[in-house]
């Protein structure tokens, strides 16, 4: 019979080996990280809370109050937008993100409001060797590839890779000469009559796309809510999943810090500490046993 503690290695290597969810390949990130920086104007907020948690004790909380103006994310970024990157839009493999929508500023929307929840915006890079490099965003919004109203008070994992985004280029001083990309890569300002052209990200850097597939450097990430959002909107987010080919991962699980100093042990640490009492257990009965027989 095989002793406990070699049951208890086998048991941890078995545990290992098994698959974990998405939850699994994040970080925790607590409020203050630097790695993820709020951006937030006019009256939205952007914060971790325990209000309704996910995979843990928080989520990202997101408000805004209808002002139009109203803009609340939290980002993360390689460094020097000038010159780094997380790697090629190409190379994305795994793009996810959980959200949840509340009922609050439901009542009286439209279609696409009715379809809203919190967005995944990738910051996107082209380098020009002639002059400063051009800088876009590709926009997950949920309408543009399901219409049907947002499922509210319940927790929905997203998987973004085979989703429509759209693109905003951002030109001029700071960004703030906008163009919204059409057909046929055409840009300009928001027009009805001019619907966005959506494609997956990588499909951005295909045939029908406005990338070149060499020089599409991801170098952010960012999740939130506005801007020109005409109702009050409460959401919360949590586990920004983005990967590359490349091995490059950024997993975010948005926490609240422990209030205690000791992390409770994992399931599977229990169980190791658990067999080895029981195997002390058990050689001090023996040696009770053969004290008694002499």
């Amino acid at each position: 019979m095989p002793r406990l503690a070699e049951v208890a290695a086998a048991c941890l290597l078995a545990a290992a080996a098994l698959p974990f969810p998405l939850a699994a390949q994040t970080t925790p990130v607590y409020p203050g990280d630097p790695n993820w920086i709020a951006d937030v104007l006019q009256n939205a907020s952007a914060q971790i809370t325990g209000t309704q948690p996910r995979s843990g004790n928080g989520s990202l909380q997101l408000h805004t109050t209808g002002d139009l103006q109203d803009w609340a994310y939290f980002e993360n970024t390689a460094g020097n937008p000038n010159t780094a990157s997380f790697g090629l839009l190409t190379d994305i493999s795994q793009l996810a993100f959980d959200w949840f929508r509340d009922p609050l500023g439901v009542a009286g929307g439209d279609v696409p409001w009715l379809a809203q929840t919190p967005i995944l915006r990738l910051f996107v890079r082209e380098n020009d060797p002639a002059g400063a490099p051009h800088f876009s965003q590709l926009v997950w919004e949920r309408y543009y590839t399901n219409s049907a109203p947002a499922p509210l008070n319940q927790w929905q994992s997203e998987d973004l890779l085979s989703q429509n985004f759209w693109r905003v280029t951002l030109e001029g001083p700071n960004g703030t000469l906008r163009s919204y990309t059409r057909a046929g890569c055409a840009g300009g300002p928001l027009d009805p009559a001019f619907p966005l052209l959506t494609l997956t990200p990588v499909a951005w850097t295909g045939p029908n796309g406005c990338y070149d597939p060499t020089n599409a450097f991801v170098w952010g990430i960012g999740v939130g809510v506005g801007s020109n959002w005409p109702h009050e909107f409460l959401g919360f987010a949590d586990n920004v999943q983005l990967s590359f080919t490349t091995g490059t991962h950024i997993g975010a699980n948005f926490e609240l810090r422990p209030s205690s100093t000791v992390p409770e042990p994992a399931t599977v640490g229990l169980l190791f500490v658990g067999l080895l009492a029981l195997g002390a257990g058990r050689r001090a009965a023996a040696k009770r046993n053969a004290a008694s027989v002499t």
